[in-house]
């Protein structure tokens, strides 16, 4: 359990956006130089994030239209496959209605009719995610502010569990159980997000573990528990994993430790 606090001090410590370079003989330091970097990939993605999102809109206005027109195009012709049954009883304009029965063969009217739909509804969808993952990359792409902002948990949990889609889709169900109001917390959003998905990242690698030494564990579950609490929000993110292992348990809390 994890309790996070509006001060400033419930925050991951770690440099601010106004940091200048050490002054070294060297010059800059390894750490200054990697966090140059980041910010650099960081508006990078910023950059990605608006050139996707600039065409996926017009597709999606495009698929919107095709939605409300395609169901009248669909009865048309279904409307005029009846009406070549109709003329064909009468034997006027036998060459005409061969060919219009051709072209409906080759249509397969019946499919048409049943998978159109299906596949706008599925392209509509596919839009939908894309949305969603241009929304949370914005979120993640801020620039840090350098010092506490108000920060929408709700809001940055959906954006992480967004962005390690890829991560948990094939190994995992994840389950976000989110009190329906949330007090306002204060802190560094840049540096929440990024423990929020290493958090969920390594609830997947710990179920990927127990599926590759258990073949009977099929499928795992991630889930996601935040409640208000006496000085900010209590955080809870529990899998079925592996877990740590014993000999690394009283060493998780130390700087730099992993099992990366």
């Amino acid at each position: 359990m994890k309790t996070v606090t509006p001060s400033s001090s419930s925050t991951a410590a770690g440099p601010s956006g106004t940091e200048t370079a050490p002054a070294s003989d060297e010059g800059p330091s390894p750490l200054f130089r990697a966090q140059r970097s980041l910010e650099a990939i960081g508006q990078l993605a910023a950059g990605i994030v608006h050139e996707v999102n600039t065409p996926a809109q017009f597709v999606a206005d495009n698929l919107y239209f095709l939605q409300r027109t395609t169901p009248v195009l669909l009865s048309a012709l279904r409307s005029a496959a009846t009406l070549v049954e109709a003329i064909k009883q009468t034997d006027t304009h036998p060459e005409l209605v061969a060919r219009v029965e051709s072209e409906m063969n080759r249509l397969r009217l019946d499919y048409v009719t049943s998978e159109i739909p299906k596949a706008l509804a599925q392209s509509q969808e596919g839009l939908s995610r894309i949305a969603s993952i241009v929304h949370s990359m914005k979120l993640f792409s801020r620039p840090d502010r350098g010092e506490p902002e108000p920060i929408d948990f709700a809001e940055a949990i959906q954006a992480c569990i967004t962005l390690s889609r890829n991560e948990w889709k094939l190994v995992a169900e994840v389950e976000m159980d989110l009190a329906e109001e949330l007090p306002s917390i204060s802190g560094h959003r840049e540096q929440l997000q990024q423990v929020l998905l290493n958090l969920l990242i390594n609830a997947c690698h710990a179920i990927k573990a127990r599926q590759e030494s258990d073949p009977s564990f099929e499928r795992g579950h991630i889930r996601v528990s935040v409640v208000p609490a006496e000085d900010g929000v209590d955080l809870e993110i529990a899998d079925d994993g592996c877990g740590i292992p014993n000999e690394a348990r009283d060493r998780v809390f130390h700087p730099f430790f992993t099992t990366k």
